[in-house]
C-alpha cells in the first residue's frame, strides 16, 4: 500500500498505511498481513452479520459491525467504515430492518474496498 494512490482516496485513506506501519515498528510485512487478514475475514464477517440480523440478535450484529468497522478504520477503509457506522447506529436504535436493508450496500462497498486494497 502506498501513500500516493489518488484514485483510491475515496475508498482508502493512504495515510492509514503509514500509521499501521508506524504502529508495527516499521514492518510492512506485518502491515500487509493485517490487510490480508482483514480481506480474508470479510466474507465470514458478512455471513455472521447476516445471520445475526436474520435471528434478530442485535448484540451479535453490533459486535460483528464493531469488529468490521475497527478493522476497516485501521486499514483506512473510510467509505466502508462510514457505511458500517451507519448500520451500527441502526442496530443501537433497534432498527434491525433498516440494518438488513443496508446489507447490499455494505456488501458492495466491501467488494469495492477489497478490489481497491489489491491495488495499493
Amino acid at each position: 500500500m502506498s501513500g500516493n494512490n489518488v484514485a483510491n482516496d475515496e475508498l482508502i485513506d493512504p495515510q492509514a498505511w503509514d500509521a499501521i506501519v508506524a504502529q508495527l515498528c516499521g514492518s510492512t510485512a506485518i502491515a500487509s498481513r493485517f490487510v490480508a487478514d482483514f480481506v480474508s475475514a470479510w466474507p465470514a464477517r458478512l455471513d455472521r452479520l447476516s445471520a445475526a440480523l436474520e435471528t434478530a440478535d442485535a448484540d451479535a450484529a453490533y459486535v460483528t459491525l464493531l469488529s468490521m468497522r475497527t478493522g476497516g478504520e485501521m486499514i483506512g477503509a473510510v467509505r466502508l467504515a462510514r457505511r458500517i457506522a451507519k448500520l451500527e447506529r441502526f442496530v443501537r436504535a433497534n432498527r434491525l430492518d433498516e440494518c438488513r436493508r443496508g446489507l447490499d450496500k455494505l456488501r458492495c462497498t466491501g467488494e469495492q474496498t477489497i478490489r481497491a486494497l489489491a491495488h495499493v
